[in-house]
């Protein structure tokens, strides 16, 4: 399995390509709320 490094890093990751999705969906569907 992978370590708590691994996971933590992974997550960061993610939350990253969240909050780049989020700004970009936020300019493009502002309108829907």
């Amino acid at each position: 399995g992978a370590s708590a490094v691994e996971v933590a890093e992974r997550i960061r990751d993610l939350n990253k390509l969240h909050s780049a999705a989020v700004d970009a969906g936020q300019t493009l569907i502002a309108p829907v709320g």
